[in-house]
């Protein structure tokens, strides 16, 4: 187990800045739970008093998207990309890219430097991308993707990969190109239920995380946490601060847990980061060292056999062309 990390070891936020969004996709969780989405929007004044200049003197990563939004439809999006640029941190945002007009991308476009990224999710192409993400708009997608391949920033095609997909893949690769992104990425799938749901892809093309898992002694399992190295601890969309964004979406766990039944002493309303990260979630570091108690999300995540040695790095997810 990694020892509990302070503010000062964070090196990336995942910050819901939003939940609400313009697309219904049908394994999300805003659609799962539509119970716990609150529709709320993170004021940037709230931001700003926890992520004060002085704090963001150090440079971080932020990465803009949600268990339930997308970024781009807080009413102060830019404004949020303005700050955090003038205190020269990078920033990733990943989106579903509809509705917003081609000003709108442009100005989204002069904002963004060489080190920011912004990430496109879309599952196919005009004919298919419309079936997981319901109410997706193609024309205003395609415009924000040829308006940010023309940008300082990098530019990103996601696609998870389904059966209504899966023979457009090349096709998909090759308006990419023609349109001019940095990367393209195939997303192998989770997002369906049973071998008879029409979304399921092919064996190739199904997540691992569908698949059978190598078998740890349960002496040998350990929990090996994102959180412990410092890499995307998560803000909802209430302000409200947990390790990470699987811990947020985990509704069982948060009726039960500190994060949840004490909420208000993780938000960042009422109190500093310094007070939220270092007096109050490294005991929730420290507990995972119980194996049989943590939560699941934490066993489902991040368990590691201990007899590996594994070492605990993140990898981005825009490093590999193929993902689970």
């Amino acid at each position: 187990m990694t020892a509990p990390i302070s503010l000062n070891d964070i090196k990336s936020w995942h910050v819901e800045i939003v939940s609400k969004c313009a697309v219904n996709c049908s394994k999300c969780s805003r659609v799962v739970f539509p119970e716990a989405n609150t529709n709320t929007s993170l004021p940037l004044d709230v931001f700003k008093q926890a992520f004060t200049p002085e704090i963001l003197k150090k440079r971080y990563k932020f990465l803009l998207c949600g268990n339930y939004g997308d970024a781009i439809y807080h009413n102060n999006f830019h404004g949020y990309l303005e700050y955090l640029k003038e205190h020269n941190q990078m920033i990733s945002i990943r989106t579903n890219g509809s509705y917003r007009s081609t000003d709108w991308w442009e100005k989204t476009a002069s904002i963004l430097q060489e080190h920011d990224t912004m990430s496109f999710c879309v599952d196919g192409l005009r004919d298919t991308n419309h079936i997981y993400r319901e109410n997706a708009d193609w024309d205003s997608i395609e415009a924000g993707m040829r308006i940010m391949a023309t940008s300082k920033a990098r530019s990103h095609w996601e696609l998870i990969v389904f059966k209504h997909n899966e023979h457009q893949l090349e096709e998909a690769r090759e308006l990419c190109t023609e349109i001019g992104l940095d990367e393209f990425t195939l997303i192998k799938s989770d997002r369906y239920k049973g071998l008879d749901d029409p979304l399921r892809p092919s064996d190739d093309w199904v997540s691992s995380n569908k698949t059978a898992k190598p078998v740890i002694e349960p002496n040998n399992k350990m929990i090996q946490p994102l959180c412990s190295t410092g890499n995307l601890h998560y803000i909802s969309a209430e302000g409200v601060y947990t390790p990470c964004c699987w811990i947020a979406s985990n509704n069982d766990y948060l009726e039960v847990s500190p994060f949840g039944i004490q909420r208000d002493n993780y938000s960042i309303r009422y109190h500093t980061l310094q007070q939220i990260i270092d007096q109050r979630s490294q005991d929730f570091i420290r507990s995972l060292e119980d194996y049989d108690n943590a939560p699941s999300q934490c066993r489902k995540k991040c368990t590691k056999d201990r007899t590996l040695q594994q070492e605990n790095t993140w990898v981005s997810p825009t490093s590999q062309r193929i993902k689970e």
